[in-house]
């Protein structure tokens, strides 16, 4: 039943990908993903449906307590470049945190479960964090291949709760994101929440 007050249809929002450490077992890394999509559901008011969780391989974590449709990488970027072309805006993105600042491609993989199946592309110098742009289609600045039925607005990135970064490896990536909360802070930072500098 409808809620009193409360419109029975809404516009449809930009899905969001919820990107991180859900595709391998560890409870603070599932953790993550259920207390960020209990939030976007009942106190933003997405839908379900509208909220992508991805990791680094498509797997079903249900075993583990964890999400049962844990897309790809490349999968979750794929239905952003075809979001876009359909005139809907690409994904927006949530790095869903933890120790992920300094974690390469190579470490990512080799705390992936044995026998995870078919080994990631990839797409990034980074295990679990990467350029917001990728979820723009490649010809997204070719003026020859966009039509006003396609919506190439920049996706909204936010890191969420990251621990300090140690080094630079994805600083580069992590500069491009819109909103940067830290749940350690770098040095010389004197806020957890850092907006992004204009």
């Amino acid at each position: 039943h409808a809620t009193p007050g409360r419109p029975t249809h809404r516009k449809a929002r930009r899905p969001i990908v919820l990107f991180g450490a859900h595709d391998r077992y560890n409870f603070g890394d599932l953790l993550f993903e259920k207390v960020l999509r209990h939030l976007l559901v009942h106190r933003s008011g997405y839908l379900p449906a509208e909220l992508i969780t991805a990791g680094m391989i498509a797997v079903n974590m249900s075993r583990f307590g964890g999400n049962p449709d844990v897309k790809s990488l490349e999968d979750a970027i794929g239905m952003s470049h075809a979001s876009a072309r359909q005139g809907l805006g690409p994904f927006d993105v949530i790095f869903v945190g933890g120790e992920t600042m300094d974690a390469p491609w190579e470490q990512g993989l080799h705390f992936l479960s044995k026998g995870a199946g078919k080994m990631p592309k990839q797409i990034s110098k980074c295990a679990y964090m990467f350029d917001k742009r990728l979820l723009l289609p490649t010809d997204a600045s070719d003026p020859d291949f966009q039509t006003a039925a396609w919506n190439y607005d920049e996706p909204v990135a936010i890191l969420n709760s990251v621990g300090a970064p140690r080094g630079d490896l994805c600083v580069s990536a992590a500069r491009l994101a819109d909103y940067v909360s830290f749940r350690s802070l770098p040095l010389g930072v004197t806020s957890p929440r850092v907006p992004k500098a204009e």
